[in-house]
């Protein structure tokens, strides 16, 4: 008697209980499905795009068990079901845009590989940012301080994305105010002679790192148009503005650790002013 139970229409309570149990399997076999995915696509392609395929084939998986619930075991109209909510259906697929973009987005790229894991970035005004994460929706940025910035993956394509990890080393620019009048020269030699005494600082690397910095200028000949001399990496001082009561320039120096960028401006700054004082530099 209690299977003859009707609960809407012409689904009886042991029908629907079937359908419980179509859709409990499902969600397992979904799961266990990502599992086995991962494990076969993660030696085939990078973590991030394994990661977006497996998840967007777990959710066909789900759909297709859930339609086959609905349609098999519940024997509901799908034409009539359709009919009926249409209008709904036009709500959802214009609620479903900004989705459906950043799940193409997350895909695209995990394909070019423009941003991956661990890759120190900047996206838009986000700051220095580490990738914590690539997800399906949205990729997970860890700031500098400490905070989390979840960023939809359609704005890894929209905005400007500088990424320090790609390019392996960065030029970091170090405003400093002297006196008018104060001699240049001594200023350049102080800058290069601190510098020098700073193994983070380019051109200052061991001889372990010099092959695997080759490479990367090698990778980057365009840019500096054939040349490969160290020297090149050599830190500038340049006159940014005069006043009648100072001079600002914009020292240039290297670095290759771009996730420490702040301490060791700040180190290097610390030892560039005692020396300028040394050497009878006013600063303004």
């Amino acid at each position: 008697m209690v299977a003859d139970t009707i609960l809407f229409g012409r689904t009886t309570l042991e029908t629907f209980l079937i359908f419980i149990l179509v859709v409990t399997i499902t969600i397992i076999a979904g799961n266990t499905l990502y599992l086995l995915l991962r494990r076969l696509f993660d030696s085939r392609l990078s973590g991030a795009l394994s990661k977006r395929l497996s998840r967007i084939l777990q959710y066909v998986f789900f759909f297709t068990g859930l339609g086959i619930a609905v349609y098999r075991v519940l024997d509901l109209d799908f034409s009539a079901l359709a009919a009926s909510l249409g209008i709904l259906s036009i709500a959802i697929a214009f609620s479903s845009q900004q989705v459906l973009q950043n799940m193409i987005g997350g895909v695209i790229v995990s394909v070019n590989r423009s941003v991956q894991p661990e890759d120190w970035v900047e996206v838009g005004a986000s700051g220095l940012c580490r990738v914590k994460d690539m997800r399906l929706m949205h990729t997970v940025l860890r700031h500098q301080n400490g905070r989390l910035i979840y960023l939809p993956n359609t704005q890894l394509l929209t905005q400007m994305v500088h990424n320090y990890s790609k390019s392996g080393f960065i030029e970091t620019a170090i405003t400093l105010n002297v006196a008018v009048g104060s001699d240049l020269q001594t200023i350049r030699e102080t800058v290069r002679e601190v510098a020098r005494v700073n193994q983070r600082i380019l051109p200052n690397i061991s001889r372990s790192e010099r092959s695997a910095f080759a490479k990367i200028i090698k990778a980057s000949r365009q840019f500096f148009e054939g040349e490969r001399d160290l020297s090149r990496f050599a830190p500038r001082v340049l006159v940014t503005d005069v006043t009648s009561a100072r001079m600002t320039l914009s020292v240039r120096i290297w670095l290759l650790e771009i996730g420490r960028r702040d301490d060791i401006v700040s180190e290097y700054l610390s030892a560039l002013t005692i020396a300028l004082k040394e050497n009878d530099v006013s600063l303004a």
